[in-house]
């Protein structure tokens, strides 16, 4: 997935030039995402794909997901930032905390003050934390075909066990779906949802958390899958 203004790029497969991509431009929108694809010779066993900024190319390009697919279309990416890796520019994440409450939400790598915990996959991760009393949610609502979905994130939680904990799939056509988080000190969780059968074009995927104080919560690779 790629967020960018015109550019070229250059593409290469285990360090031998395969072409000069001219990738897709949303009109210098850096907040649409395009799709670019292309199909590719590979060798069995382990492959390395690039695209390099090399001379005479423009650059200018936020690269988002690199994925493979055998023998078919690549999986659409349905959820804009589910890794939190993006932080430079807008995504399409909402969060809301009560008035007058101290904004206990963030991304980072958890290198920083807010706690340190690593991510699940790639360098950056959501987190809920505040040392006193909390509520802290987000969510991303999206426009998506009708069928059938899987919705599942990596979720983990420390320190004081929050009142409540959870992932919510609403607004899909049926009754709202609620994932319990993990319990503390359990580590990294997949929590899934399973089935979710998409009738209204529409779907919101959301993480809450109540806490009596100190809770740490950890999101991290979010997606909707088609099943």
């Amino acid at each position: 997935m790629l967020k960018l203004s015109k550019l070229l790029l250059i593409l290469y497969v285990n360090r031998t030039y395969v072409s000069t991509v001219n990738l897709p431009s949303a009109g210098g929108n850096w907040n649409v995402l395009q799709e670019y694809e292309s199909t590719l010779s590979l060798t069995e066993g382990i492959n390395t794909i690039s695209f390099r900024y090399d001379t005479g190319n423009t650059g200018n390009v936020n690269l988002d997901r690199l994925a493979v697919n055998l023998g078919g279309t690549a999986d659409p990416i349905l959820l804009d930032n589910g890794g939190f890796e993006r932080t430079k520019y807008n995504s399409a994440w909402t969060e809301w905390h009560p008035e007058g409450q101290t904004c206990a939400y963030g991304v980072d790598s958890g290198s920083g003050t807010n706690p340190p915990e690593s991510p699940m996959e790639g360098d950056k991760r959501a987190y809920f934390y505040s040392s006193g009393v909390y509520q802290q949610s987000i969510h991303q609502g999206i426009s998506i075909p009708n069928g059938t979905y899987q919705v599942r994130a990596w979720v983990r939680v420390a320190n004081t066990a929050p009142s409540i904990g959870r992932m919510g799939v609403t607004g899909y056509g049926g009754n709202n779906i609620y994932v319990d988080m993990p319990d503390s000190g359990s580590g990294w969780v997949l929590l899934t949802a399973n089935n979710v059968s998409v009738t209204t074009g529409y779907l919101d995927i959301g993480f809450y958390c109540a806490s009596p104080s100190g809770t740490t919560v950890h999101i991290d690779g979010v997606q909707i899958v088609q099943q």
